[in-house]
């Protein structure tokens, strides 16, 4: 877990609709989705999900897109290696 400003980033996440899969890397998720044997996880469903990360702030948790994280990290000046925020610079 690691904190930017108020907010606490729990894990990176992708999202599809109402289905939300956590885990430390995104592509260890997409790893794992794609030997998952799931016939709701097609290939292009787990090609269209959203990325992004599963944060805590006041109590409440939430997936938010890399987009979102990255304006909380820019708004924190929080070091990124690249212009968006990915899991490599959390964890």
């Amino acid at each position: 877990m690691k904190k930017i400003g108020n907010v606490f980033f729990i894990a990176s996440a992708l999202n599809y609709g109402f289905h939300t899969y956590a885990g430390v890397r995104h592509h260890e998720i997409f790893k794992y989705l794609r030997e998952n044997d799931d016939e709701f996880l097609t290939t292009e469903r787990i090609r269209n999900m959203r990325q992004g990360f599963l944060v805590e702030e006041n109590g409440v948790i939430q997936f938010i897109t890399r987009e979102e994280a990255t304006e909380i990290a820019k708004n924190n000046n929080f070091p990124m290696i690249g212009s968006i925020l990915t899991s490599e610079d959390l964890w």
